[in-house]
């Protein structure tokens, strides 16, 4: 059995003294605390899925002109979730407490964080690995069991 502590850690790169962090950990208690609740028992799996979807291929077709223009369009891929994270939800949801999807990470298509409760790791990593079969044309990867990185409040 895998046994991991419950941390939410700040988000990688937040830097702040200790009195700034004592405000704003009094300040967003409510929501700290929330987290704190929701990843309790549970371990982050990561799927990343990469491989052109019809909706990235038409973006890499428009060229870029300004630093304005890249930043709407990044923002733009975060707020569009790809027809292939439904496929990923559809597949995994049976085992999944909370999701988090990120589009247009380090070169890939998506990334799927899943917060996954630990009785249910083995049941969740035997359904993943029937991924790469529902998404062909893609490479999948699966990874975990991690601390909840990506459930960690937006503090900073």
């Amino acid at each position: 059995s895998c046994r991991l502590p419950v941390v939410l850690p700040a988000r990688f790169g937040s830097f702040t003294d200790e009195r700034s962090l004592r405000t704003l950990v009094s300040r967003h208690r409510r929501e700290t605390l929330a987290a704190l609740e929701q990843a309790r028992g549970c371990a982050q799996m990561t799927v990343r899925v990469f491989g052109p979807s019809a909706a990235s291929a038409d973006h890499a077709r428009a060229s870029v002109r300004t630093g304005t223009e890249f930043l709407e369009r990044a923002g733009a891929r975060m707020k569009h979730a790809p027809r292939e994270a439904g496929i990923v939800r559809a597949a995994m949801s049976e085992y999944v407490k909370a999701e988090r999807v990120v589009t247009g990470e380090r070169n890939g298509l998506l990334t799927v964080f899943h917060l996954v409760p630990l009785e249910w790791l083995e049941s969740y990593r035997q359904r993943a690995s029937g991924l790469q079969s529902l998404l062909p044309g893609h490479a999948v990867t699966v990874t975990g069991p991690w601390p909840v990185f990506a459930f960690a409040p937006e503090l900073f």
